[in-house]
């Protein structure tokens, strides 16, 4: 079955997703920091994929604040988009 064991492979391939879609995030965020500009092509919108099992957790225990905090942390969104996607979930 390949890198994904499931039947389906849907939980899996989405779960796959959201980490390498922090990751890039996070790539991003560290080339930003060395000044040098990211293509608006390549700049994707926020989304639920970004979110790490951490802040879906503080969501799931009530604590959007620190949710909205922590996902602002992660990804170097802005505190709107991750409030939308808090608020999303």
């Amino acid at each position: 079955m390949g890198m994904f064991s499931s039947s389906d492979g849907g939980d899996e391939l989405r779960d796959r997703v959201a980490q390498l879609e922090h990751r890039v995030a996070l790539l991003e965020r560290a080339v930003r920091g060395y000044g040098i500009p990211i293509p608006v092509a390549y700049e994707g919108a926020p989304s639920e994929a970004q979110v790490s099992p951490k802040v879906r957790q503080l969501v799931m225990d009530g604590k959007k604040l620190e949710a909205i905090k922590a996902l602002v942390e992660e990804t170097g969104m802005g505190l709107k988009d991750a409030k939308d996607i808090v608020d999303r979930l």
